[in-house]
């Protein structure tokens, strides 16, 4: 995608604002630095998949949105993350298929994750991106920091 769309633009800044005003503390991992990390890497990879300029683009919005629903705490957070995106888009006067696409997109990055089409596959990976990368360990000691505030029976220091 050469440019990016005036939807594009707006689901990032819209995300952008979302994620400054409602995430809450103890919210390390993923946060807006996550998000933009996301939507790099499903650039990177919808485009080395040959994904159309279309689907492109729905990978995209979905990867701004996939974790805005952390606003409400981790669990079923994909499930508000696609209810965020489907009042945003349908305030923007988006097709109902697209918003769809969007909201099976965000819901396929559910542990264990469950892509129906090549849009859906993209964005899973693109959410595991940072396993590829010299950043691992860094990213992986702040999920585990988010995760102990979360979970602290759980996760041992």
């Amino acid at each position: 995608m050469e440019a990016e769309s005036a939807l594009l633009q707006k689901s990032r800044k819209y995300v952008e604002s979302f994620l400054k005003e409602n995430l809450t503390d103890g919210i390390y991992y993923h946060d807006l630095e996550h998000t933009q990390e996301v939507v790099e890497a499903s650039q990177e990879i919808g485009i080395a998949s040959k994904i159309s300029n279309e689907e492109l683009e729905i990978v995209l919005i979905a990867a701004w949105f996939h974790d805005t629903g952390y606003y409400k705490g981790m669990e079923d957070h994909e499930a508000m993350s696609k209810d965020v995106a489907e009042k945003f888009l349908k305030q923007e006067g988006v097709e109902e298929s697209k918003i769809a696409a969007v909201g099976g997109c965000i819901l396929a990055t559910k542990i264990p994750q469950t892509p129906k089409n090549i849009m859906e596959e993209v964005l899973c990976d693109a959410d595991l991106y940072h396993v590829s990368t010299r950043d691992f360990f860094t990213k992986s000691e702040l999920l585990r920091k988010e995760f102990s505030l979360i979970f602290p029976a759980i996760v041992k220091k």
